[in-house]
């Protein structure tokens, strides 16, 4: 969030969840570059309902742009 602040990123509508972590992936690659595991934790995707969007749809009908990161 301070990085948005200071690239004067609006970011004032993002989701934000103190009872849930952060989404996590993480690759392991081996000496080739191939993956050799992968584990990830993106739980809090789901927080990200229909529901949800339909509450801000007027916001992201009339947003020039929409970012979603799910980490």
């Amino acid at each position: 969030m301070a990085s948005c602040i200071e690239l004067d990123i609006d970011a004032s509508h993002a989701l934000r969840l103190s009872d849930c972590v952060t989404s996590t992936y993480l690759y392991i690659a081996d000496r080739d570059g191939e993956m050799a595991l992968a584990v990830s934790d993106m739980e809090i995707c789901k927080k990200i309902t229909p529901a949800y969007l339909s509450g801000h749809l007027g916001l992201l009908q009339n947003a020039q742009v929409v970012i979603c990161d799910c980490n």
